[in-house]
């Protein structure tokens, strides 16, 4: 997963680091180069969630595999293009190609270890970020020594890596229902009643969270220690029930035995108590609920972080020029704001797995403007370490935002995964093509200093996502700290 994702965005971020290019050669203004980031992003958010809810529902590995090399055939003939509309084509191909890899992939990554979700992601998105951030670098390499018309020389990377894809990629999809994640030999399920237990996968030995025998029963008293009077058995038919004040029923399916998204909780005398109300419908599954305000919040949390940083990643191209860098220069320093990115990415999950994550995204989100303000209006050397340390903290929240909706909705991993990496991704795009239109009008360093505005209302958003989350039991585990 995390090679199909370099790859993947290694082609992705051939648009912008050509921009300058682009733009001299068919005379666009700035609002039409923001368009054309636009173009590939919303094509890519358009088809994410189908692909999401394909791969949810079927497993089939055929986006993961056909991904990488749609979009590295489509990218690599930019140079190519004679007009603006071949151009706009290629970009809708390519996004389409992007589309298909990144739900799936995101949400094989996050099931790989339940224990270690937050390390997963990071590690996934770090790879494709690490892709996206020397993509400027291989592309303009090329164009330095062969010309831009020469840019399909690098379709290679992407017919090898859906190759190996093909060769490598599990065969069953993680978050289909019956089927285990590779790597996890637990799962905790929590009531409302304050007790909880943990499954396990048959001949396990007694622990602080409860006795597992050979068939897979287990007691444990109010504690969750050893044996006694427990307030909750396991069997292994899957049915559960708990007593000191609810009573949990779960019937199991497929192979797994629990299938924690098919659970109800009932009070004493069997009345069925619902969650506090914080946005959710039922997702067509029984006693499966999706807190669809919760995840909106968090979409439009996710959107405005990518307006932001792609904003900055579009536009750092076409302003370092006009501050006079030559071609590999301007390249260069857009290459390191992006892998400069892919460190807080790497840090990020394993910090909100030990601080929790709606404390990591609010500091993500206010930290970065004084940053990005002093990289815009100071010069010399000092502005590109600022530039480089906004980038580390801007991108921290990405794998943060999948993890907290996968946990917010986890029979749907890849739905949501596509909503917050694809849906949310294309959303940023608009607010690019914006950003373009402004920077007509202001010019572009105006226009980056007001899109740093909009940070501060995600961050008023996410503090109220987490008092919305707060109290909601069920839920969580997407605000508080599974490591100590």
């Amino acid at each position: 997963m995390t090679s199909g994702h370099f790859v993947n965005d290694l082609y992705a971020a051939f648009l912008t680091p050509l921009l300058p290019m682009l733009v001299a050669k068919f005379d666009m203004s700035l609002a039409m180069a923001g368009l054309l980031s636009a173009v590939y992003a919303t094509t890519s958010s358009m088809v994410q969630p189908l692909v999401g809810h394909l791969a949810d529902t079927s497993g089939s590995r055929a986006f993961i595999v056909l991904g990488p090399v749609v979009t590295a055939t489509a990218m690599c003939m930019i140079g190519l293009a004679g007009s603006q509309a071949l151009l706009v084509a290629l970009l809708i191909i390519g996004g389409i190609g992007s589309g298909m890899f990144h739900p799936q992939g995101a949400a094989m990554a996050g099931s790989i270890d339940q224990a270690r979700k937050g390390f997963m992601l990071s590690a996934f998105t770090t790879a494709g970020e690490i892709g996206y951030a020397l993509g400027p670098l291989v592309v303009l390499s090329v164009v330095s020594t062969l010309g831009i018309r020469h840019t399909y020389v690098t379709v290679l990377p992407g017919i090898l890596v859906s190759l190996f894809i093909y060769r490598f990629a599990p065969r069953a999809h993680p978050s289909r229902p019956g089927a285990k994640a590779c790597g996890s030999r637990s799962r905790s399920f929590s009531h409302s009643g304050g007790s909880s237990f943990d499954r396990r996968d048959g001949n396990e030995g007694g622990d602080d969270t409860g006795n597992g025998s050979g068939n897979n029963n287990g007691n444990r008293d109010g504690n969750g220690n050893g044996n006694g009077n427990g307030n909750g058995n396991a069997s292994n038919n899957a049915n559960g029930k708990h007593s000191g004040g609810c009573h949990g029923h779960c019937d199991g399916a497929g192979d797994s035995g629990w299938n924690e998204s098919e659970c109800e909780n009932r009070g004493e005398g069997g009345a069925t108590h619902s969650s506090p109300n914080i946005g959710g419908a039922p997702s067509g599954r029984r006693g499966e609920w999706v807190p669809v305000g919760a995840l909106a919040m968090l979409w439009v949390i996710a959107a405005v972080r990518l307006s932001v940083s792609m904003s900055f990643t579009t536009f750092l191209p076409i302003y370092l020029k006009e501050m006079g860098l030559p071609l590999m220069a301007y390249g260069s320093v857009a290459s390191m704001f992006m892998i400069a990115g892919t460190v807080g990415i790497m840090v990020a999950g394993p910090i909100a797995d030990r601080v929790g994550p709606f404390k990591l995204m609010v500091v993500a989100l206010l930290a970065p403007i004084p940053l990005l303000l002093g990289f815009l209006h100071i010069k010399g050397l000092v502005s590109y370490v600022l530039l480089a340390a906004a980038g580390v903290i801007l991108y921290a929240p990405m794998p943060v935002i999948t993890m907290t909706a996968q946990n917010l909705a986890p029979a749907r991993a890849g739905t949501v995964s596509a909503f917050m990496m694809g849906v949310a991704w294309g959303a940023g795009s608009l607010g690019v093509a914006g950003v373009g239109v402004i920077a007509d009008a202001l010019g572009i360093r105006m226009a980056l200093t007001l899109l740093l505005g909009t940070l501060v209302v995600a961050a008023v958003l996410t503090y109220a996502l987490e008092m919305r989350v707060r109290h909601v039991p069920s839920l969580l585990a997407t605000r508080e700290p599974t490591c100590r």
